[in-house]
């Protein structure tokens, strides 16, 4: 379940142009993404939420218990033409800094599978557009 707003949660958003109505794509391929990548002691869930104005958002929880738990919901969203991805995070403020850096190097993995998987979906949008502009 995605995590509850408060203002204490670290997030950070990127809005992806040309991606709007690839919510499910998006969602299927950064879930392969972060599985992928063998995050230690992590578990990956997907699921729809009602967000904004609109019912069944689609999200990823990513969660990793490598030295404290740490916790991230990532939402997925059209918006206009464009895709919004939203990160947030909990138990970023670890006591120590042990756990600050075991939590550094699992956001920086999240983030990572973001912007992979954003460069990977843009990229093979702008092939698909190309090549569809010799056939007209």
């Amino acid at each position: 379940m995605p995590l509850n707003n408060d203002v204490n949660k670290s997030w950070d958003g990127w809005l992806v142009d040309g991606l709007g109505g690839r919510e499910e794509a998006y969602q299927n391929a950064l879930a392969a993404a972060l599985e992928t990548r063998n995050i230690p002691k992590c578990t990956v869930r997907i699921g729809t939420v009602n967000m904004w104005w609109r019912k069944d958002s689609r999200y990823i929880d990513v969660a990793s218990n490598l030295d404290g738990l740490i916790t991230s919901t990532i939402h997925i969203q059209e918006y206009g033409t464009s895709l919004w991805v939203g990160r947030a995070v909990e138990s970023y403020s670890q006591s120590n800094y042990y756990k600050r850096m075991a939590a550094s190097a699992f956001i920086e993995t999240v983030d990572r599978c973001i912007r992979e998987t954003t460069l990977t979906m843009v990229d093979a949008a702008a092939i698909h557009d190309v090549s569809d502009i010799g056939k007209a």
